[in-house]
């Protein structure tokens, strides 16, 4: 499921670009909203089915939120458990990694704009920017909600809150519907609290600093660019699967079993993502390799085809 997991970051990310001690994220004061995940359909003829379960707190008009998130996934008969967790406190993000029990923490300074207080208004062009539009008012257990409808992703927000949301995408059906609301309540600290694991700040934030700075208004465009390209490969049918960047976190087995702590620190070069396209010949694959290049700004890929044994 990691590229329903990247349209999920860009959304986080929406709701990152005015934060400051003032701004509202919500027009909620504080909650609690607990869901049910379903997912279910095949993607390269390969059937999964699975479903979990995530949980919202949050307090300060959203200023303060922890998201936790457990599923698991049967792909082919094989099970895979998956753990999430992430927590915003005035401009701080902190992403649990469950494998290495440790938390990274990440100051997002390019995503800071405290002149800019607006963050439900600023939040929603920024949708419209990357191709969302608003197609409804509903009613969902009670709530009045805005429906809006990006690429093939739907979803109810409520006051900003997110309280359902349906996927529909290479051929991966995926629901994620709220069972319990509480809204403008008290929420106890336990329910805001990281795992007791270490913080780092390491090497993600350095990486983070050393990215070229970009304003707000650059930043929607970029996503917009990225969008517009992942929409247009999914309706032209040449985006098989737009793929997901991969974490800073790895190890490499070596031929006698061992394992040596990664990712692959003696090399000049890393691999950051993968992108599978279907194209006529390596050529072709080669020329949208160069787009990606454009919409990343820089950087190197590798264009490699799939082996076909049955041929």
């Amino acid at each position: 499921m990691k590229h329903i997991k990247f349209l999920a970051v860009l959304l986080t990310i929406v709701g990152l670009t005015t934060l400051s001690a003032e701004t509202k994220r919500y027009e909620v004061k504080s909650g609690i909203v607990e869901y049910t995940i379903n997912h279910s359909g095949a993607m390269m003829g390969m059937k999964m089915q699975g479903s979990g379960t995530a949980k919202t707190a949050f307090k300060e008009w959203g200023n303060v939120e922890l998201h936790s998130e457990e599923s698991e996934t049967v792909t082919m008969g094989m099970k895979e458990q998956d753990k999430q967790m992430t927590k915003i406190d005035n401009g701080m993000v902190y992403t649990v990694d469950f494998d290495q029990k440790v938390i990274y923490e990440l100051r997002i300074d390019a995503l800071s704009n405290p002149e800019d207080k607006d963050l439900i208004s600023t939040g929603k062009e920024a949708l419209i920017s990357m191709g969302g539009k608003k197609i409804g008012d509903e009613k969902f257990m009670g709530y009045a909600c805005e429906v809006w409808e990006m690429m093939k992703v739907k979803i109810w927000i409520h006051k900003g809150v997110m309280l359902k949301s349906e996927v529909d995408m290479m051929g991966i059906k995926v629901s994620t519907v709220a069972t319990k609301v509480e809204f403008d309540i008290s929420v106890p600290d336990d329910a805001l609290k990281l795992l007791d694991y270490p913080i780092q700040k390491g090497k993600k934030q350095q990486q983070m600093n050393e990215m070229p700075q970009m304003t707000p208004e650059q930043m929607q465009a970029g996503m917009k660019d990225w969008m517009d390209w992942v929409k247009n490969g999914t309706d032209e049918g040449w985006l098989l699967d737009p793929g997901s960047p991969l974490s800073g976190n790895g190890a490499v087995v070596q031929s006698d079993s061992t394992v040596i702590d990664g990712p692959f620190t003696e090399s000049k070069e890393l691999v950051g993502g993968y992108t599978i396209v279907e194209a006529s010949d390596l050529e072709a694959a080669c020329e949208l390799a160069k787009q990606t290049i454009k919409l990343a700004g820089g950087g190197k890929i590798e264009v490699r085809e799939f082996a076909n044994f049955g041929s």
